[in-house]
């Protein structure tokens, strides 16, 4: 199992249903990249879901069975960019 710091991509596909996810594409990964939006699952850190286009922050990326997976997600914040 591959491991991934921290990247920040744009969601390509937001997915609804019993247990929605999203995908998105980062320019420092070769593939795109899924996350769970189920509460129950814990991964999305925020209250509203995100939407196509947005730029989110994902952490704990990991490649499993051939994609990757975040297993921490949340929006990319103003405070993220300083540096």
């Amino acid at each position: 199992m591959n491991v991934c710091d921290e990247r920040t991509a744009v969601v390509t596909h937001v997915i609804p249903g019993k247990d929605p996810f999203a995908v998105a594409e980062s320019s420092t990964l070769p593939d795109q990249v899924t996350f769970s939006l189920g509460t129950h699952r814990r991964v999305w850190k925020e209250t509203d879901h995100p939407t196509v286009g947005a730029e989110v922050v994902l952490r704990d990326i990991r490649k499993v069975k051939g994609k990757w997976r975040a297993y921490h997600a949340r929006f990319l914040r103003p405070e993220d960019e300083k540096e």
